[in-house]
């Protein structure tokens, strides 16, 4: 059973339907996907949206993250599976959702954006996961570099917490790259490929 999302005025998901069901709405152009959920072509592609869907998929008390939540941002088209997300190592432990990589990390309360349907690590706190990570691909790149474009505050944000922890793990490879990604055109953006893109505005919901 997969999510349908309603309409953008109820802000809810309807009961799940068999794939065959939803097989046959996504050939005949009525849905399309939007994440893990679906969502009407006529449906608004922004934060709000990817958020609801989610929703569908994560529990209330498990934070979005890394790739996950760049998807979440608006950064990226691409929704990568399995789905990453996180919670703070000083609450529960062992929780398993399918689908969804679940990391126990420390989260503070600044760290997580609580604003939408489900929480999500904040663009700063997503581009240091970003840069901290194991995997660094040109698209990854590009994620962090449409986290610092969106909003002029990452970038000091990312260089406050690496100069300021000591111990913060893998904290000289994040370094690195950030240093590696050099000065940003204003008025730009970089594209999942790693090329750069003028911004443009959230639209509708296109297949894919």
């Amino acid at each position: 059973m997969t999510q349908l999302l309603g309409t953008t005025g109820s802000g809810r998901a309807t009961a799940p339907l068999p794939p065959a069901e939803l097989a046959g709405l996504a050939r005949d152009g009525l849905v399309v996907p939007v994440g893990p959920a679906w969502a009407s072509p006529a449906e608004i592609d922004d934060r709000a949206l990817r958020l609801r869907a989610l929703a569908t998929l994560l529990p209330r008390d498990v934070v979005a993250s890394g790739t996950t939540a760049a998807w979440a941002w608006h950064v990226t088209g691409a929704w990568t599976r399995p789905a990453q997300a996180c919670v703070d190592v000083r609450g529960r432990h062992g929780i398993r959702v399918p689908g969804v990589r679940v990391s126990e990390v420390v989260l503070a309360e600044e760290d997580v954006d609580r604003t939408g349907a489900v929480p999500v690590t904040t663009r700063l706190r997503t581009a240091l996961d970003l840069l901290r990570a194991t995997g660094w691909t040109p698209w990854h790149r590009a994620l962090v570099v449409r986290l610092l474009d969106d909003d002029a505050t990452v970038g000091p944000g990312l260089q406050d917490r690496l100069a300021g922890h000591r111990r913060l793990p893998h904290a000289r490879r994040a370094r690195g790259r950030l240093e590696g990604l050099g000065p940003a055109p204003g008025g730009s953006r970089a594209s999942d490929d790693g090329r750069r893109r003028p911004s443009r505005p959230e639209g509708r919901v296109s297949p894919r």
